[in-house]
């Protein structure tokens, strides 16, 4: 018949050495001479737990079998719970007598009075009170109470009452008739019996106490017992062995220690030893509270101490070598699971016990070899011994944290090389804890596992759940079953992923795909809150479309009708909008937002406070009839509690309701410094001048001497004075201390607050009246040169005063050109540019902006429609508006009417004498070369010039300087009476004219050539000349008629 497998192995020692050294064999050889010998009276087994010491110990009796030895062995800690010394001795004396060791009549008797237990009954008796005599007691009390009562009553019912006491006992008796009703005796007859026992009966009540108790011998009556034993035993030995002591508590183990030390250390016996299997780190621990502090004490170890004091001697069991275990294993594996096991699972069994195991022991490996036969039961044989010893020597890590286990085993420690990568150990783990098939085991648990984490937003369990190479598979197919309701959870789960979580690429895009497909299509956030899932959904999307379609989407579901909150929608899109910045996704949320309208004029009111100027990106807006009611029924005491209005875009709204009313308020209260101040600050929202001819100047007086420079209304009086006249209806000195104040911080706040009193070019134009003000002046500059609010200026009327305004205010003509240019410079008109004087001019040249150009293109314009007499007029007065005007924008549109009035004027200016000849030869000689570029020729005017000059004879100094060199660069000069006419020796007096005659030396050599006869007298004068006059002598010397001197010649 065929064994049946598996066959769990027993855990009871054999009492044999199955090891190949057959160590434990030599041992029990040695051990039992030293039992033999009657020397050694208590032996020591010192061994790890489960090293084998009770199978040594089993050994050891079989070598000792045929001497009359017999063992008993104590279980000390089966019998911890017990009473030890009763219990050593209870036993002890139950095996010598079914040995037949001792005289058993005697022994059987010692132990019979040994478990007698000792039994004292106290027994208490008291009487009990029936119910008869209760009712008797009860009556014969009540009946002077009846009696009495009875006598207080008049009518009949006081027989009643006074046969009360009677009734009781009647009812009594028909209490006792009705009980027995059913009785097959005489009713009647037992219920008188009944009620004549009530009063005839005694009864007792007993109480009996019960105590019984247990010796324990004392230490005088155990040694005699055991003395006795020994001495009865004759010729047989016994040997008492302690066993499992290495299982005990510590406090136990002391208890139990100290008797055996007593009973047998100190006392030898003949025919009795003992032998005691310890494990010496065990008994260590039990000692460690006793060892004193420090090493002041000569014994520092009281477990070394007791050890040694009790035993004879102490035997070590030494553990199994390499080769010895294996062969134990391998024989108790074929007993186990029989000879066909597979080879290579056992091989693999071995490796995990050898590496993963700290000590390698017999009983050990017993114990891992039936937990692997119950778990191959368990699971039908389909797990692989390997895996199965894998878990068990792992059990508590593994169970203490499944999935981490699992995925990211820490326990294969030196077998990371084989299992790491092995795609069998997550399933067959997972099967083995959650006893599952091990083809299901993955998806059945991990499926599970991966949905909860999804849904309950559980990053932790997830990110575990990722590191197993079988996550993409599951993900796949698990993310799409949960409900749309736990959408959220899932995406913020799965965003905690890092990539390397997935299998491939392909895999986590295909599932973001999905879901940003479903959020679009199912998935609705109602709580008006931007949520975390909508910002990853956002950072997942690909193209910044589809982004700015789901970001318009959000904004609609931020958006809601019941129980609108403006504040709430708009700090949400705030948070949007920041997401997206922080993200670099180029979404601008403020320009796809919806228009949206509020009923409520409060919720307005609290958005222009919060956003200020920038309420208006939000597209939030309210009914502006019922804003502009709600704000103009606001009372003078409650202005100050809108200060959010002064963000209102007014353009849109208007309020002219509301700024009625303020005018109204202006009206009367001006005397009233804070409404005053309140008033004007909401006035100007209006973008308006602030009407103050209300505010009498005397009372604008009274306003500035109740205010001080502190008082922020204080600037705005300052700025009131400005706008009107110097005088001020004779307030004007009360003033004088602020206008001529100059000081930087203090003119900026001044020029803050006066465009809201007068425009800007107004003030501009009161530079004629208030030229002398320093404060003016200084507010000019700071106004031109910053920006402070809104700026009304006409440019036809500021234009012509531009010269007097920069020279009388100091004020830099570039900056202040530059901020004319903010005004449309097309309304400039030609009367004001002829108005403008050549400083402007030459300011304008110098600026490129469109005033400046405006202003030099009109001005062409205007010179282009001159008639010859107008050109006439110009060019006669070199120092006229026009004139310098041209010079500076260096028009060159010349006309036909402009040459001939230039020739004309040049002709004049031969027969005038020339003040400052030099300025002006240089102004008519740029005008020349500026008509020379425009391709006139000067050739005939110049001829003309000299034929006139030829024909007056009027020539002189002050003229040659004017035109000689017009006249050679243009005429010809070569013509019969040029010389005399022309170059006359009155020329010789002036160094200016030499000059002229030596720069242009060649052209007069030629021109004397020519014409000799006429140059003789200039000839002469010069030769003449050159002897007193070095610059005639260089000229006679360039003209050839002074020879030059060389250095022989010197000589």
């Amino acid at each position: 018949m065929s064994k049946i497998y598996p066959k769990f192995l027993g855990n009871q020692p054999l009492g044999e050495d199955q090891f190949e050294g057959k160590s434990q064999d030599s041992m029990a050889g040695i051990i039992a001479g030293s039992v033999v010998s009657s020397i050694h009276n208590i032996i020591g087994i010192d061994g790890n737990w489960g090293s084998g010491k009770s199978n040594l110990v089993k050994i050891v009796e079989g070598k000792l079998k045929d001497k009359n030895y017999f063992f008993f062995i104590y279980d000390v800690w089966g019998h911890q719970e017990d009473e030890q010394r009763r219990t050593i001795l209870e036993e002890i004396t139950e095996y010598i007598n079914s040995k037949n060791l001792v005289q058993k009549d005697k022994w059987e008797e010692k132990l019979k009075n040994l478990l007698a237990k000792n039994k004292e009954t106290t027994t208490k008796k008291k009487p009990v009170l029936s119910l008869g005599i209760i009712l008797s007691l009860v009556a014969l009390l009540l009946i002077p109470f009846f009696k009495s009562f009875g006598d207080e009553i008049k009518s009949d019912w006081k027989y009643l009452v006074y046969l009360s006491p009677a009734l009781i006992l009647f009812f009594a008796y028909l209490y006792y008739f009705f009980k027995n009703f059913n009785s097959t005796e005489n009713v009647y007859l037992i219920a008188g019996i009944k009620l004549f026992e009530i009063y005839s009966k005694d009864k007792i009540e007993e109480t009996t106490y019960v105590t019984i108790t247990e010796d324990e011998p004392s230490v005088k009556k155990f040694r005699d017992w055991i003395l006795e034993i020994d001495k009865d035993l004759k010729e047989n030995k016994v040997i008492l062995v302690f066993d499992n002591f290495d299982r005990l508590p510590k406090d136990k183990i002391l208890k139990l220690w100290s008797s055996i030390h007593i009973f047998f250390a100190e006392q030898k016996y003949k025919n009795i030893k003992v032998i005691i299997p310890f494990d010496r780190e065990h008994i260590r621990n039990a000692f460690e509270d006793l060892n004193p502090k420090g090493n002041s004490s000569e014994f520092t170890n009281y477990a070394e101490d007791y050890i040694n004091k009790t035993f004879d001697i102490v035997y070590r069991v030494a553990p199994p070598i390499m080769s010895n275990w294996k062969f134990f294993f391998e024989g108790k594996w074929r007993e186990c699971l029989g000879e066909n096991f597979k080879q290579d699972e056992f091989v693999r069994t071995v490796q995990v016990y050898e590496l993963l195991n700290k000590k390698i022991t017999p009983r050990e490996i017993i114990v891992l070899i039936n937990e692997i036969a119950t778990l191959k039961l368990v699971h039908s044989d389909k797990i692989p011994a390997q895996y199965l010893a894998l878990f068990v020597l792992n059990k508590d890590l593994i169970l203490s944290d499944p999935i981490v286990e699992i995925v990211s085993p820490s326990y294969l420690r030196g077998l990371d090389f084989i299992y790491k990568k092995d795609e069998n150990l997550p399933k067959y783990i997972t099967a083995i804890v959650y006893q599952l098939d091990p083809d299901d085991s993955l998806e059945i648990i991990y499926s599970k596992e991966l949905r909860d984490a999804l849904m309950s937003k559980n990053t932790d369990s997830l990110m575990k759940i990722s590191q197993a190479n079988f996550f993409s598979k599951i993900l796949e197919t698990e993310y799409s079953k949960i409900s749309n309701d736990y959408l959220p959870n899932v995406i913020e789960a799965l965003n905690s992923l890092n990539d390397s979580a997935y299998e491939n690429k392909n895999v986590e895009e295909l599932i973001w795909e999905d879901i940003i497909n479903n959020v679009g299509k199912e998935l609705k956030n109602d709580t008006h809150e931007f949520q975390e899932y909508q910002g990853i959904i956002i950072s997942r999307i690909k193209k910044d479309s589809d982004i700015t379609e789901y970001c318009k989407s959000i904004c609609k579901e931020l958006a809601y009708e019941k129980d609108w909150d403006s504040m709430n929608y708009i700090n949400n899109i705030d948070i949007l909008d920041k997401f997206l910045k922080n993200k670099g996704i180029n979404v601008d949320v403020l320009n796809i937002l919806e228009d949206f309208t509020t009923d409520s004029v409060d919720d307005f009111l609290k958005i222009l406070k919060d956003k200020k100027e920038s309420y208006s990106k939000y597209k939030i807006n309210v009914n502006s009839a019922e804003l502009d009611l709600y704000l103009s029924k606001i009372g003078i005491n409650d202005l100050e509690n809108i200060e959010e209005i002064k963000n209102i875009n007014i353009a849109k709204y208007g309020l002219p309701k509301f700024k009625n009313t303020l005018k109204s308020y202006l009206q009367q209260y001006y005397s009233n410094n804070t409404h005053l101040k309140n008033i004007i600050s909401f006035l100007k929202i209006f973008g308006e001048l602030v009407n103050t001819k209300d505010i009498s100047d005397s009372e604008l007086y009274s306003r500035f001497v109740s205010l001080t420079s502190n008082d922020d209304l204080y600037y705005d009086i300052i700025g009131i004075r400005l706008s009107r006249t110097l005088n001020l209806s004779g307030y004007q000195s009360y003033f004088q201390g602020v206008m001529n104040e100059v000081e930087n911080n203090f003119v900026d706040k001044v020029a803050k607050k006066i465009l809201n009193y007068i425009e800007y070019g107004n003030l501009l134009l009161k530079i004629d009246e208030f030229k002398d003000v320093p404060l003016y002046k200084e507010v000019i500059k700071k106004l031109t040169v910053s920006n402070y609010g809104k700026y009304r200026l006409g440019l036809n009327e500021v234009l012509p005063k531009f010269e007097d305004i920069c020279f009388n205010t100091e004020l830099e003509p570039d900056l202040f050109i530059k901020k004319l240019n903010d005004w449309d410079s097309a309304v400039v008109n030609v009367n004001t540019v002829n108005k403008l004087t050549p400083f402007f001019f030459e300011t304008a040249v110098n600026n490129n902006n469109a005033l400046a150009n405006r202003c030099i293109d009109l001005k062409n314009d205007y010179f282009e429609n001159f008639t010859n007499d107008n050109w006439i007029i110009t060019f006669d007065k070199s120092n006229s508006k026009d004139f310098k005007i041209l010079q500076i924008i260096e028009y060159k549109s010349w006309s036909s009417e402009a040459l001939e009035a230039l020739k004309y004027v040049f002709k004049e200016k031969s027969s005038k004498i020339i003040e400052n000849v030099t300025e002006e030869h240089d102004i008519f000689n740029d005008l020349i070369t500026s008509f020379e570029e425009n391709g006139h020729k000067f050739k005939n005017t110049f001829d003309t010039i000299r034929d006139e000059f030829i024909k007056t004879g009027n020539m002189d100094n002050n003229r040659f300087q004017f035109y000689a060199e017009w006249l050679f660069r243009y005429s010809n000069l070569k013509s019969e009476g040029v010389v005399r006419t022309i170059f006359k020796i009155d020329l010789l007096k002036s160094s200016e004219c030499i000059e002229i005659m030596k720069k242009n030396a060649k052209k007069l050599k030629t021109i004397l050539l020519v014409n000799s006869e006429e140059a003789e007298d200039l000839k002469n004068a010069i030769v003449e000349k050159s002897e007193i006059n070095s610059s005639i002598k260089e000229l006679g010397n360039l003209l050839g008629f002074v020879k030059k001197q060389n250095s022989t010649d010197k000589k």
